[in-house]
């Protein structure tokens, strides 16, 4: 349950919250199950707070520092995640449709069981991250790196991956209907149980 303080200061704004953050340090805030729909937090001081359950819909967190936050479960529809810095961030289980990700940093976040559909992914660099059941019909991953990312029991169709780094990946029994593959290096990558016969490998 979020703690009504840093509740009351995360909706004052990015300025007020991250000197707050600078002030306490050593306090880990959480905001988890609040209301921060459509919020502006663009370049806030996210790092290892507490969001788990959270509505974010259509919030700004651009050039944010999220690593070690937890987004599990929460509602993140269409929000803005461009350039986000999210090293181990937890996005398990969060509703992602159409979510911004674009030129984000999230190496070994996990996106396990998240609904990503529809997302704007390109140029996203997501080494060793875990996308296991996770839905990411439609989604675009162009010239990304998932380099030994976890991709088993995924939704991969109609993605786009075009010119994308995914050596090592592990996609076994992912869905690979109209995935586009074009130029995206595929070297080492484990693709048991995968049906590639109407994906695009170029």
């Amino acid at each position: 349950m979020a703690v009504a303080e840093h509740v009351r200061i995360i909706k004052q704004g990015s300025s007020s919250w991250n000197a707050w953050r600078d002030e306490y340090p050593e306090i880990l805030p959480d905001l988890s199950g609040s209301d921060l729909f459509r919020i502006a937090l663009n370049q806030a001081n996210l790092g290892d707070t507490n969001l788990s359950g959270s509505n974010l819909a259509d919030a700004n967190l651009s050039n944010s520092n999220i690593e070690n936050a937890d987004f599990s479960g929460s509602n993140m529809l269409a929000a803005d995640l461009e350039y986000v810095a999210g090293e181990n961030a937890n996005f398990s289980g969060a509703n992602m449709e159409r979510i911004d990700l674009s030129d984000a940093r999230v190496p070994r976040a996990n996106f396990s069981g998240a609904n990503i559909a529809g997302a704007e992914m390109d140029a996203l660099k997501a080494q060793g991250a875990n996308f296991s059941g996770a839905n990411l019909e439609n989604v675009r991953l162009n010239h990304s790196d998932l380099s030994g990312a976890n991709l088993t029991g995924a939704n991969l169709q109609g993605a786009n991956f075009r010119s994308s780094n995914l050596e090592g990946a592990d996609l076994s029994g992912a869905n690979l209907s109209r995935t586009d593959l074009r130029l995206a290096n595929l070297s080492l990558v484990n693709m048991t149980a995968v049906d590639t016969s109407t994906a695009n490998m170029g």
